[in-house]
């Protein structure tokens, strides 16, 4: 019989740990292995429909919180502030949705080392004709779901959310 990946995984961890099965911390293990597995999976799909268009989870992210903006314009600061991530990261997206077209750098008329990011027309059709698919995506994900597990599922990613803010507390 072949194992699952996440369940060789979570077999593995709780053998060098000296977890005994069925126990809660056994149950954290494999319910953490499989939202791992199951995440990964989710971003692999997600990864290889936007590589077909030229763009990344990152790209899309830059896009949208662009055109969030009420002036479909922000520092690099900005966005990087937005989306959680570093400003070399940021650096990096923004060459890349650049030289595609998507976004354009707007230097200041008074300070020209300040520099601002900008939505072109062809960035504003992509999210204005993509988003809905984008959107599909996520409903066709939740499409086993009932209105309880909704709620349920909310919750439960609050909790998982609180328990990484202690886990990353933690030195390993």
């Amino acid at each position: 019989m072949k194992l699952e990946i996440s369940e060789v995984l979570s077999q593995t961890f709780m053998k060098l740990t000296g977890i005994p099965e069925h126990t809660p911390a056994a149950q954290s293990v494999k319910t953490t292995i499989q939202f791992i597995r199951t995440a990964e999976e989710i971003f692999k799909s997600m990864d290889a429909r936007f590589a077909g268009m030229g763009l990344s989870r990152g790209k899309i992210m830059m896009l949208c919180i662009l055109y969030a903006d009420t002036n479909h314009s922000l520092l690099p600061s900005e966005l990087a502030d937005r989306a959680q991530v570093t400003r070399g990261t940021i650096t990096g997206l923004v060459d890349g949705l650049e030289s595609e077209g998507w976004v354009k750098r707007i230097h200041d008329a008074k300070d020209r080392r300040r520099t601002s990011v900008q939505l072109t027309e062809k960035g504003m059709r992509f999210v204005e004709q993509n988003v809905e698919g984008y959107v599909g995506l996520m409903i066709a994900l939740t499409s086993k779901f009932e209105e309880e597990d909704f709620v349920k599922m909310q919750e439960l990613i609050s909790k998982l959310r609180a328990g990484f803010e202690v886990s990353s507390q933690l030195e390993i």
